[in-house]
């Protein structure tokens, strides 16, 4: 589905120009991603809060994902969906 498996500080930046591209329909699913750092969750954050009238929808969000978004207190931004 993407062209990457990892949100990580390492790539956040280069994907952040293409936002509107991976979020197009406010869906983000995370099934393929190998590696999701703090830096991740603030991009899927930032997009997130520039959205105003929308929630991101997360699909196949890994456990460790899931307490990142905890831990960082931005739960209320999406509608997360654990992996099955």
């Amino acid at each position: 589905m993407y062209d990457f498996d990892s949100l990580t500080v390492s790539n956040v930046p280069a994907l952040w120009e293409r936002r509107d591209e991976i979020f197009k329909d406010s869906v983000f699913d995370m099934g393929q991603m190998q590696s999701v750092d703090s830096a991740g969750i603030a991009f899927l954050a930032q997009w997130a809060l520039s959205k105003h009238d929308k929630k991101l929808k997360l699909q196949n969000v890994s456990d460790s994902a899931l307490a990142l978004i905890k831990t960082l207190g931005v739960s209320d931004l999406f509608d997360a969906q654990k992996s099955v």
